[in-house]
């Protein structure tokens, strides 16, 4: 789908040199770079009054990992 949008000069290059890199187009690059912001944007969930957030590795975080850090500190 074509658009015109108006970008940041400093944005556009590095987008264009990230898509010369990987040798993709530069569409294909701004398209995946602006869903990764959107989900890195989305707000943190609520359990019991407290923000819930993902964990980098998709894995919960169990209490034996938080007695295992403490212990490490």
């Amino acid at each position: 789908m074509r658009t015109t949008l108006d970008i940041d000069s400093a944005a556009l290059e590095a987008a264009r040199q990230l898509a010369a890199h990987r040798a993709q187009s530069l569409g294909s690059v701004v398209s995946e770079l602006i869903f990764k912001g959107l989900q890195a944007a989305a707000p943190a969930g609520r359990n019991g009054g407290f923000p819930v957030f993902g964990s980098a590795a998709g894995k919960p975080i169990t209490l034996e990992d938080v007695k295992s850090a403490e212990d490490e500190a």
